[in-house]
């Protein structure tokens, strides 16, 4: 399993993914050619109830 620890990964306009730190290519490069399962953890360490949201 891979994983990626990152602060935040977006655009400052939220329109997609910020490329400039190399972040998007590991992340591409790190994926297998078939389908993917993933996991995308959000949190706000300044808003414990946002966190423990559950949806």
């Amino acid at each position: 399993m891979i994983c990626f620890l990152t602060g935040n990964p977006f655009l400052e306009d939220g329109s997609g993914l910020n490329p400039a730190n190399g972040f998007v290519d590991a992340l591409l490069n790190s994926l297998p050619a078939g389908p993917v399962r993933g996991v995308f953890v959000a949190s706000s360490p300044d808003a414990p109830d946002i966190n423990d949201f559950l949806t």
